[in-house]
């Protein structure tokens, strides 16, 4: 009898663990404010910030030209964000790096790729000959992947 009850007791602890584990990892989705008018391409954290990018101008009632953050609160532009669509974003030494289908970012020329650095745009080593579609770190060096074959004067063959 007393190793029944054990069994009972074992099983009931065994399940109240399963049962608690899979409420407790449950994804809950919920709308960032009121969202965005368009696409997202891309997403980084930085700063604390959830940065987005794609084919949006508004978010959450702010333009936001193709660039976004989300401070956990509300909604925010980018400076005065892009001219065109933004398709990667990743960190690097400490600056937001985003690329896409843009020649501007913040008014300034950056031919497909821009950096930010908290507070304005700049450009990345003179950009390339066109689109970049994919942005990461490797061995401490920025890598961009795309549809250009030129970065800075030297033939990359879409990755650089």
């Amino acid at each position: 009898m007393k190793t029944r009850i054990t069994q009972y007791i074992t099983c009931f602890f065994f399940f109240a663990f399963i049962f608690s584990t899979q409420t407790t990892n449950a994804q809950n989705w919920s709308a960032l404010g009121s969202g965005l008018d368009n696409w997202v391409h891309a997403v980084a954290v930085y700063n604390g910030d959830l940065i987005v990018g794609g084919q949006f101008t508004n978010a959450g009632g702010v333009p936001a030209n193709y660039i976004a953050r989300w401070n956990g609160i509300s909604w925010d532009s980018l400076g005065s964000g892009m001219d065109g669509e933004v398709d990667a974003l990743c960190v690097y030494n400490g600056e937001l790096i985003a690329g896409g289908r843009f020649l501007n970012a913040g008014g300034v020329g950056v031919n497909y790729i821009a950096r930010w650095d908290g507070v304005a745009w700049t450009d990345v080593s003179g950009g390339t000959n066109s689109y970049v579609a994919a942005l990461t770190v490797y061995n401490n060096k920025l890598i961009a992947g795309g549809y250009f074959n030129n970065a800075e004067g030297l033939a990359t063959n879409y990755i650089g």
